[in-house]
């Protein structure tokens, strides 16, 4: 098994999914009700997102509440809110040990800038209740439809950059044929692609 720093990369040795007992779920459930939600309730009333989270202790006890504030800053998604605040009550020399005992609770599956987040705070252990399926219906998952636009993209680069070497190929071997007249229907080749790559 190859591992570094607790990050396994063998995937036939990563732990079981986390579980949770009725109990526990129940209290997450009631730290969303009580805690979460007024302050959600509230922020949306200023124009953020319905998206909260919550730091709980191992006993899941809270530690600290937040929601999204987007008004803020554009980066202050639920999650990550709730890091920003949990990061100025833990002293940086205890973060890590605090976040590895802690639960991380979020009240919909977090976007992939959040779970990054999360998982580069130290967290372990993450719970959410509301999947993309959820969100994805009421029209707020923009990460999916970014993530496929770039990955769209990245294609179109991928594809424009290994023409555009083979035209250069091209305009080596005209050279050195001594037809530089030629040049103008590569150029114009050259020309076609870098269109199409941005209007696509």
């Amino acid at each position: 098994m190859s591992a570094t720093e607790g990050v396994v990369i063998d995937e036939a040795a990563q732990k079981p999914p986390l579980t949770a007992s009725v109990t526990q779920i129940t209290k997450m459930l009631q730290v969303m009700e009580e805690q979460i939600l007024p302050i959600t309730g509230a922020g949306v009333a200023k124009g953020n997102k319905v998206f909260g989270a919550a730091v709980l202790d191992k006993d899941l006890n809270l530690t600290l509440a937040g929601t999204n504030s987007e008004t803020e800053c554009p980066m202050f998604h639920g999650e990550v809110k709730v890091i920003y605040e949990w990061s100025k009550i833990v002293p940086p020399s205890q973060r890590g040990a605090a976040a590895q005992s802690s639960v991380f609770l979020a009240t919909h599956e977090p976007c992939c800038m959040c779970v990054s987040s999360i998982l580069w705070s130290g967290f372990k252990e993450i719970f959410y209740f509301f999947p993309y399926s959820v969100t994805s219906a009421q029209g707020i998952p923009h990460d999916i439809n970014t993530m496929v636009r770039i990955r769209k993209r990245s294609m179109m680069m991928f594809w424009y950059f290994c023409f555009l070497l083979f035209e250069v190929v091209d305009l080596c071997y005209l050279f050195r044929l001594g037809i530089p007249q030629m040049m103008n229907v590569s150029s114009l080749t050259v020309t076609v692609a870098f269109c199409f790559l941005f209007l696509f």
